[in-house]
């Protein structure tokens, strides 16, 4: 075989988490475990995983098993991935699975938002079974999570060029030019009246129009922040030993999701003629006023997949895989949203109706709009592992496959201009191998150390993009058991995503903006869909690193590593609140008569050159403190030591640029210039974690911190916004209850958690050079929720 269910032939763990390592951090399933490892190396490529030695086709065969399956997890360097068929630039992830394992598992969680208005439940139940060879795992879970309104937050709402209100308030006749609303009613003031709002009773006169101050509706009542959301998710997958060579596995998953917005009430300015029967006034006015009904979108996703594996050992240094894959997703949005001329002008030429009385919903209508978006993917891969050939070093390591694919995207919608179909076959293969140089165990040039260089070379053939190659080059060298370096470069040709070239077009409106070129936050019409124009991608990456275990009987590893990417032709949603942005895509931009912003297009586009370079270094640690406590007498429940874990990761940023389009300067993203919504990215960033747990019960404590940044806005990038440090701190706390309920049988196996995100409720500041925040970059709009406390119960059986 290509491993056993001791690890990887040839290749010896940077890192190994035994039983109470793994148990010290108190998570759930494996894929928490995975993802808590992940963060403490500063992962930024997804890892190829192992079980029990053997490639794993599917992550999702194993990723909701409990935490408790595994017997042990090694870290295998990066770059080891190339002799199990990976890129040469992957880290491998081995999961051992204790030979024997059977449990149930409920769980239950509520988190709230200390600040109110927000919560959200979870619960689930899991079975796993492990005999090896043979294992099944099933996996419901149930989540839902309330709305969370803008007025729940107190935000500040954007000043609009009408005072609309859900009662009205009368202005003078839009289709003049005057601000009077009328000379009888001024001299009746005694002053210029502009704005006079409706009273709440029917007006008998025209001094009932004298109330001093506007009606204003607090309009945050029908905006969401967070959407009210709902789903259910069901995984089952089993992994079955047919003979002694030959082995099969099987994974399925469904899941539904649905969300609920609002993006506030629909608006117009009404003419009131002088002749209507109810009206007072001497002239024609104008009344603005809200539709009750606000404008709101309801999105469902739905995906099934269905994966199945057939491994067979060919040799004692061969082994065989046949995966074929189904994936199918729907997504679906049922929108009521006001039409583009929806604030245009109107006439109530009804006599029978009393503008300052009645419901005048019919004159703001809300237009139905759907959209429908599939996609479909059907594949078949062939992979064959093994070792051709014995050198001094070791042996030479290749894995060579092929694969035939189908993938298909579908989409339409009420709105037209994107009802479009994509289908794209693929066919073709790939070359994976790993050469040894030098080796100390087998005495070939020792004084060298450990020294092997590993390739890939990849060709595929896209229906609609033609042919497209990847490589990767690899270079890992261990001077000293001790001491690692790795050196890799992977190119890579990538075809544009199918939803950049097919997504219906969908028009949403309300949507709050801040317009970097008047510095105004404004109210816009968003688009967004497809561009089938884009073409493909090249991604060249390029690593070198290091890592050291400094204190072996500590588990003290230091890393430190280099990165730079660069991209030719990514495709991007076209970027958000940027002059540059703006300047290269004039077009996408439009503005009304008076320069005010009025809709962005904000479908794909292909951005020329993307350079990125960053350096970064950080630590972990694992040891086990104090003596290790006697063994338990016989019957008896055996104690854990206490545990310390320690990492942390620190990234400067050297270089991020972009250029948007041939022949126009370059961005700098870390001085000032920005393509996002938020700003000028931090040049550094670092992140940590401290945990101490003993016998079931612990406690961890986490953070993230970035440095501040600017943005430069305004004609010319005269003005500037300057976005300050913030850093957040997370705690999680855990305990076994039959720590403290030893002799109570409802307490075995029973843990209680709590976890408090952003412990001191830090939101990022941001203030223009007067020290005024925009309302766009309100706390609550960068982070709405805020401090949150969530409480679980989780009970094995």
């Amino acid at each position: 075989m290509l491993g056993d269910r001791y690890g990887v032939p040839g290749v010896q763990a940077e890192r190994t988490l035994d039983e109470a390592a793994i148990a010290a951090y108190g998570l759930e399933t494996i894929n928490d475990l995975l993802d808590q490892v992940a963060a403490e190396g500063g992962e930024d490529e997804p890892p190829v995983i192992l079980v029990n030695g053997e490639l794993e086709d599917d992550v999702g065969d194993i990723r909701d098993y409990p935490a408790e399956a595994v017997q042990r997890l090694q870290v295998l360097p990066r770059g080891s991935a190339a002799r199990v068929g990976g890129s040469a630039t992957a880290r491998v992830y081995n999961v051992v699975l204790k030979r024997s394992f059977h449990t149930r598992v409920g769980t239950v969680s509520g988190k709230v938002a200390t600040e109110g208005g927000w919560s959200e439940q979870e619960g689930g139940v899991t079975y796993t079974r492990i005999q090896q060879p043979n294992r099944i795992n099933a996996t419901l879970t149930l989540r839902q999570s309330s709305s969370l309104l803008e007025s729940e937050r107190g935000l500040a709402q954007p000043s609009l060029a009408s005072p609309f209100d859900l009662r009205g308030n009368v202005v003078a006749d839009p289709r003049t030019f005057r601000s009077e609303i009328d000379p009888v009613l001024s001299a009746l003031a005694g002053r210029m009246v502009t704005v006079a709002p409706v009273p709440s009773a029917p007006p008998s006169g025209l001094a009932d129009f004298l109330g001093g101050a506007p009606n204003v509706t607090e309009v945050g009542r029908f905006r969401t922040l967070r959407p009210k959301s709902e789903g259910v998710e069901f995984n089952v997958s089993a992994h079955q030993r047919l003979t002694e060579r030959v082995s099969a596995a099987l994974t399925g998953r469904a899941s539904y999701r649905q969300d609920a917005y609002l993006y506030g009430l629909p608006s117009a300015v009404l003419v009131v003629p002088e002749t209507n029967p109810f009206s007072p006034f001497s002239a024609d006015v104008g009344l603005a006023v809200y539709g009750r009904t606000p404008s709101s979108q309801r999105s469902r996703w739905s995906t099934a997949t269905l994966n199945g594996t057939l491994s067979a050992r060919l040799a004692s240094e061969w082994q065989g895989t046949v995966a074929a894959r189904y994936h199918r997703s729907d997504y679906r949005t049922r929108s009521m949203r006001q039409a583009f001329s929806g604030a245009g002008l109107r006439i109530v030429t009804d006599p029978a109706i009393n503008p300052f009385a009645a419901d005048l919903s019919p004159y703001t209508p809300l237009t139905r709009e759907w959209t429908l978006s599939r996609s479909s993917t059907a594949e078949v891969e062939a992979t064959l592992r093994g070792s051709p050939l014995e050198l001094p070093a070791g042996p030479l390591r290749i894995s060579a496959g092929g694969e035939l694919a189908e993938r298909r995207a579908e989409a339409e919608g009420s709105q037209g201009g994107g009802g479009r179909d994509r289908t794209r076959r693929e066919r073709g293969g790939r070359l994976a191998v790993e050469i040894p140089i030098t080796s100390r165990d087998r005495d070939v040039l020792p004084w060298l150390g450990d020294l092997s260089v590993s390739g890939e070379f990849a060709a595929i053939h896209h229906s609609d993009f033609g042919a497209l190659e990847r490589w990767s080059l690899g270079l890992n060298w261990s001077p000293t058991p001790r001491l690692r370096l790795h050196a890799s470069r992977a190119d890579e040709e990538e075809p544009a995503r199918l939803d950049f070239l097919s997504s219906p077009a969908i028009a949403t409106t309300g949507v709050r903006y801040l317009d970097v070129l008047t510095g105004e936050t404004v109210e816009i019409t968003t688009l967004t869909g497809a561009n089938p124009a884009l073409g493909a991608e090249q991604v060249t990456k390029d690593k070198l690193g290091v890592t050291l275990v400094a204190v072996k009987r500590l588990n003290l590893q230091l890393r430190a590593e280099y990165a730079a990417t660069r991209r030719e032709g990514a495709a991007s949603n076209l970027p958000r609140s940027s002059l540059a942005v703006m300047a290269a895509f004039p077009d996408r931009f439009v503005r009304d008569g008076e320069g005010r912003l009025v809709l962005i297009d904000f479908r794909p586009i292909a951005l020329d050159l993307q350079r990125h370079e960053q350096v970064s270094w950080g630590f972990s640690l694992d040891a086990p403190l104090g003596e290790a406590p006697p063994p338990p007498r016989p019957g008896a429940r055996a104690v854990q030591r206490l545990r310390l874990q320690v990492s942390a990761a620190h990234t400067y940023h050297l270089t991020n640029e972009v250029v948007i389009r041939p022949g126009l300067p370059a961005i700098d993203l870390l001085d000032g210039e920005s393509l996002g919504f938020g700003a000028a990215l931090p040049r550094s960033q670092l992140s940590g974690s401290v945990g101490l747990s003993r016998d079931g019960v612990g406690l961890q404590v986490s953070g993230s911190w970035r440095s501040g940044s600017r943005l430069r806005t305004g004609s010319g990038g005269a003005s500037e916004l300057t976005f300050d440090p913030i850093g957040v701190i997370n705690l999680r706390a855990w305990a076994d209850l039959k720590t403290a309920f030893p002799s109570s049988p409802w307490a075995r196996g029973a843990r209680m958690t709590l976890s408090v995100a952003n412990l001191f409720d830090e939101r990022q500041g941001v203030a223009d050079e007067s020290g005024r925040t925009p309302l766009v970059y309100q706390p609550a709009y960068r982070d709405p929720i805020g401090r949150t406390v969530q409480l679980e119960l989780r009970k094995t059986f």
